[in-house]
């Protein structure tokens, strides 16, 4: 039985389906040189003609004999004629038959004994074969050397010569760093229990951030045929970029980055970011929390209890109930806030809003409504509650530059308070650095107690860091607010105008203070000379 296997160093060369057909090849090729081998080996009768000789001392016959004995000794001569055949081999050298598989990957030898005394098997005669079939390429040289001295030389099958197979080259790819789906993980509280208004929704990502990397593909390495051919490797596919709106490649074309900040979703082909966050509901318990990176827009209204920060614009069409609101630009609230004692609202531009109700405002630049009730407002420009109503009622109002509304306090004479100057929008930051300092250090104090846990190896380093960075904050928001008020002394251009000023109403301009004892209509206070003068 002829095999062709188990002595390849690549196994692929002869594939199940190669296989087959390269057995039937190689047995035609096998019967074929056999059979001619044969017939050039098979042995051969010879016939060799003998006649005796005369014998010492017998005479030779006389020319003078007679004509008829000289027939008669010939014809006794044929008689004595014996014919002799003998068998003859021819002489045969060692004969090396090479059968190369059909695409030329591998070559194989059988070697054929010597015979009638013909030369043994040498490495020259297997040299001879190989070159004879234009074999160049992958030859076992240390075969060559071996063979001849090998016991088992002859009638068996040796793989001789072996090509390589060309490298395939490698596709590239894509490798995330953002996942393509996002995954709702509710959020732990510090007591361990789910946070369902931490619904994480919305994935945000800022301009220069890095989406995936482009892995490029990897060129693949020719081959070789044993007759010294190049094979051509497959050519390894370029990834595809998922590259859509708003997201740019990197000048060497291995990364995807945010062209944008904003919110990155993957739409089944590509990555894109939003720079705007459409909410077409409430913001409630279906939503929670929104924490986003650009523009907000909520179709319906934040229900209490719940948080919206934006770095961009929040634009809100409902009611703002008793939430937390930051917003790096402005808010606009199209029906108003009712904050119920619970609203918490910065901006770091402007509020506008069609009425505002028991909130906390802060805002770096302005303020307007139509009427604000029993709210602490902090706004470093103007508030403005001119329109509509134009009331401001209860709480205290502090602008840095100018008050304006048609009202002022209220004929119940309850206590309405004007503060004009400075940096407000500071003075909360301050306020609220406070309150969580007061916070922190109660909590460091609870900590401290506390047996050796691992909540406490953990939480106590963090709380003390937490604590340190927020009092150098503080530290340098009160440094804000002393260097604002040494160049605000003269407090020009800061003033409150209203049409009417109830008794109730307190005016704070810097260091002075005044509190109105009767009904002023029309009411315009400025600071004059180190005090407070209605004009």
């Amino acid at each position: 039985m002829i095999r062709l296997a188990g002595a390849l160093k690549q196994p692929e060369l002869l594939a199940e389906e190669k296989l087959e057909f390269e057995l039937i090849r190689l047995g035609q090729k096998v019967d074929t040189t056999a059979e001619a081998r044969l017939a050039k080996a098979k042995p051969r009768w010879e016939t060799v003609a003998e006649t005796d000789t005369m014998e010492d001392g017998q005479e030779a016959q006389t020319d003078e004999e007679p004509r008829k004995i000289q027939a008669d000794e010939e014809a006794q001569a044929d008689e004595e004629l014996r014919e002799k055949q003998i068998e003859v081999v021819p002489r045969l050298d060692a004969q090396v038959v090479t059968f190369l598989t059909q695409d030329q990957m591998t070559v194989w030898v059988i070697v054929y004994p010597p015979a009638g005394g013909g030369k043994e098997l040498e490495r020259g005669m297997l040299e001879a074969a190989l070159s004879e079939n234009g074999v160049k390429f992958g030859v076992d040289e240390t075969l060559l050397d071996s063979l001849p001295q090998n016991e088992e030389r002859y009638f068996r099958l040796y793989l001789v010569a072996e090509g390589k197979l060309p490298e395939n080259g490698k596709d590239g790819y894509v490798v995330d760093k953002i996942p393509r789906i996002g995954r709702k993980e509710l959020a732990m509280n510090e007591s361990g229990q789910i946070d369902y208004m931490q619904l994480n929704n919305v994935r945000n990502i800022e301009e220069g951030d890095v989406i995936c990397e482009i892995i490029e593909p990897v060129p693949g390495v020719p081959g070789t045929t044993v007759a010294g051919r190049e094979l051509p490797p497959k050519a390894g596919k370029k990834a595809t970029v998922p590259k859509g709106r708003n997201t740019e490649l990197s000048e060497d074309g291995t990364t995807l980055k945010a062209a944008k900040t904003g919110r990155i979703e993957f739409n089944g082909h590509s990555f894109e970011i939003k720079t705007a966050l459409e909410i077409g509901e409430n913001v409630d318990y279906s939503t929670g929390n929104i924490n986003f990176l650009g523009d907000v827009h909520i179709r319906g209204d934040i229900r209490g209890g719940f948080e919206v920060k934006a770095s961009g614009n929040i634009t809100v069409d409902g009611v703002v109930e008793g939430c937390v609101i930051e917003a790096g630009g402005d808010l606009v609230v199209v029906k108003g806030i009712k904050g119920d004692n619970q609203a918490v609202i910065r901006t770091g531009r402007s509020i506008y809003a069609r009425y505002i109700e028991n909130s906390v405002l802060c805002a770096r630049e302005n303020l307007l409504t139509d009427y604000i009730v029993n709210c602490n407002a902090y706004c470093d420009g103007a508030v403005n509650a001119c329109s509509g109503r134009g009331i401001v009622i209860g709480g205290k109002i502090r602008a840095g530059r100018e008050v304006r509304a048609n009202v002022v306090g209220s004929r119940a004479e309850g206590v309405t308070t004007v503060s004009l100057g400075g940096r407000p929008s500071d003075e909360f930051e301050c306020e609220s650095l406070r309150r969580g300092i007061e916070e922190m250090e109660r909590e460091l104090e609870r900590l401290e107690k506390q047996p050796d846990s691992p909540e406490k190896r953990k939480n106590l380093p963090m709380t003390r860091m937490k604590l340190s960075v927020d009092k150098k904050r503080l530290e340098q928001f009160e440094n804000e607010i002393r260097k604002s008020e040494e160049s605000d002394r003269e407090h020009k251009g800061q003033r409150l105008t209203c049409v009417t000023a109830y008794a109730g109403t307190e005016i704070i301009i810097g260091s002075a203070r005044h509190l109105l004892k009767y009904e002023v209509e029309p009411c315009t206070a400025v600071w004059l000379k180190g005090e407070i003068r209605l004009l």
